[in-house]
């Protein structure tokens, strides 16, 4: 499936070319929207403004709506999922999620909160620049002596990655 690249406000979106289409389509309910404000304007006079929207917009408008959700049909049932993939990335995002959990410890334990954020930000930024060469573990970034307090707390947490994707599992189908 053929890829293009549309300009958002996050930088370069990456949309399957038949989702071009379904991003093109956003302007449809606008035409649904003048629909109802004739209706509201004009109730049921049967002015020739009423009957091209009879005519025209309202089969155009469901027409449209059968358009995207085809197509959001084929997009879906063409996804697939990579465990490899996701097992790697867990693996190297891991650390750095642990620490979220190490900051709320902390601020349990009485550390100031921006203080412990200044802190896992400095140990964050170091790790992922080290970690372009080197993969990183949780026991390296909790290694500094001002996550003592909450090191065997947060290891044990990471043990179980689960805990770590939010309501995902409750969420998923099947």
């Amino acid at each position: 499936m053929k890829i293009i690249l549309v300009k958002g406000k996050e930088g370069l979106l990456k949309f399957p070319v038949p989702g071009r289409f379904i991003l093109e389509s956003r302007n449809a309910p606008s035409a649904l929207i003048e629909t109802l404000n004739t209706l509201g304007d004009q109730g049921l006079e049967r002015t020739l403004d009423d009957s091209a929207i009879r005519r025209i917009t309202i089969p155009d408008c469901f027409l449209t709506a059968d358009a995207i959700l085809t197509t959001l049909q084929n997009i879906l049932e063409g996804l697939s999922v990579h465990l490899e993939a996701i097992h790697r990335t867990v693996s190297e995002e891991l650390p750095f999620l642990a620490l979220e959990k190490a900051m709320m410890l902390l601020t349990e334990e009485g550390v100031d909160r921006q203080e412990a954020h200044r802190k896992i930000r400095e140990v964050a930024l170091a790790a992922k620049e080290l970690q372009k060469t080197i993969p990183i573990s949780c026991e390296h970034i909790l290694s500094d002596a001002f996550f003592e307090k909450v090191r065997l707390h947060v290891l044990q947490l990471v043990q179980e990655p689960l805990r770590f994707t939010g309501r995902c599992v409750s969420q998923k189908a099947g």
